[in-house]
Formats: C-alpha cells, sequence, structure tokens
C-alpha cells in the first residue's frame, strides 16, 4: 500500500509582501468548502460540444491558479515565533494542486430539459446564471 500523498506547502514567494494587514471580516470568515454551480444553456449537449466547453474551464481555471496561486494555498496560523498572533498564507509547491484537468476537483453533469427546471426558467427565477 502506498503511504498517503501529502500537501507540502509553503510561505509565500520571496517577492511578495510578507505581511497584509487583515480587515474584521476578513478575521471573522468561518472555514468553509462551497460546491459551486456553473449553468450554461447548451442547444448542442452533443458529447463533443460539452466536453470542449468543460475543457476550456478547466483550462480557463489553470491559468488563474497559475495567476493567482494564493487560491490554492492554505491560511493558518504562524510559524514563526516572532510573529504571535499572524496568519500564514503556505502557497502550494505541488503542481498537481493546480492541475484542474488531471484531477477530479472538477466535475460536470448534463441535464436535459425535464429534470425540472430548464435554463429559461432558472433565468426567469433569478438563478445566477453564467455567460
Amino acid at each position: 500500500m502506498a503511504a498517503p500523498v501529502q500537501d507540502d506547502y509553503s510561505t509565500c514567494p520571496p517577492d511578495f509582501d510578507r505581511i497584509h494587514p487583515l480587515s474584521i471580516i476578513d478575521q471573522s470568515v468561518r472555514r468553509e468548502y462551497n460546491y459551486c454551480m456553473l449553468i450554461f444553456d447548451f442547444p448542442d449537449t452533443s458529447d463533443h460540444i460539452v466536453a470542449q466547453a468543460v475543457n476550456n474551464i478547466k483550462h480557463g481555471l489553470e491559468a488563474v491558479f497559475e495567476s493567482y496561486p494564493f487560491l490554492t494555498g492554505r491560511l493558518g496560523p504562524s510559524d514563526d515565533p516572532d510573529t504571535p498572533g499572524l496568519a500564514q498564507l503556505r502557497y502550494s509547491s505541488m503542481p498537481s494542486v493546480r492541475k484542474v484537468s488531471s484531477s477530479n476537483i472538477f466535475q460536470h453533469k448534463v441535464h436535459e430539459d425535464g429534470w425540472g427546471y430548464n435554463y429559461e426558467d432558472m433565468c426567469k427565477h433569478g438563478y445566477p446564471v453564467s455567460h
């Protein structure tokens, strides 16, 4: 049995500012995982079209994570004994964390009309749709 892979998180890159003040709101947000649903209208739901759209979204997320690596980091108490009470953002040094296209973090499902709501009904009811 293979040993579990541990995330290797390091402190921020040397060219980044080391200390950023956090607002009251920044300090009060609880740790929470949210599922995000992106809803698109696809007149053509053939496998090729859907696969191409999903692939484009995955590559777009990878570009975002490359530009903003802190989005894949972890925030926690500072390891530095000289800065007690400060939070520290640890950046992931594992490229696989940023590889959306080869991980199971991104899932998709096609719902044909008739599953309960269609795109137009969701727009009428104010559900936030993606464009």
